[in-house]
């Protein structure tokens, strides 16, 4: 599919994820009280990957992992969202003293990913002026081997779009990755609404 786009298509579509991942970014500096440093947003799509590697592939060179992954839908169309984490990124989030001392391990990484998983789908969303709608949280590994992480069979969907989201912690040990699956027909109507903002 991302293959498809032309040149305005694929600036509209970067700009409409640097939305998403800018209040996702927002959502985790207020969860954290930390500034937040945000990656460019990558694409992927016609099964040249999967969601969880997208994911890990902006994480970089790190072993351990936390990962949750939450479907949601936009306009009544199935998608899923995907947020990994580094075990080291955790263990130094949790010394904060902005988080709270219940919120440990799969607990805090639940907590980050429920933040910015929904302020990104949330600004996404608002800007086509489409309906949001979440699922149930679904915790897939804790302080796990990287290599082991598998999303759940709708990640393998060769059609969808994957466009993954880092963000870091400015001067902390932090890094975590948001990867969301975005289905062909809301593909189409975030593009058409970003068109509409840019006439």
């Amino acid at each position: 599919m991302l293959a498809t786009l032309n040149e305005d298509d694929r600036d509209a579509l970067q700009e409409l994820c640097n939305l998403a991942i800018g209040a996702g970014g927002e959502a985790l500096a207020d969860f954290s009280g930390q500034f937040v440093t945000l990656s460019i947003p990558k694409f992927a799509a016609d099964g040249h990957a999967t969601l969880a590697e997208a994911a890990l592939a902006g994480l970089g060179d790190v072993t351990q992992i936390s990962a949750v992954s939450q479907p949601f839908s936009l306009a009544s169309q199935e998608g899923l969202a995907l947020c990994v984490s580094c075990s080291d990124s955790l263990d130094v989030l949790a010394q904060s003293e902005h988080i709270s001392s219940a919120a440990k391990g799969i607990r805090l990484q639940e907590q980050i990913s429920q933040s910015v998983i929904y302020a990104a789908l949330k600004r996404l969303a608002e800007v086509a002026e489409i309906d949001l709608g979440l699922g149930d949280l679904q915790p897939l590994c804790h302080q796990q081997p990287k290599h082991l992480l598998t999303a759940p069979a709708a990640a393998q969907w060769s059609d969808f779009l994957a466009v993954e989201m880092n963000y870091r912690l400015e001067n902390h040990v932090f890094n975590t990755s948001l990867a969301l699956l975005i289905p062909p027909p809301v593909l189409e109507q975030l593009l058409e609404a970003v068109q509409r903002l840019m006439a």
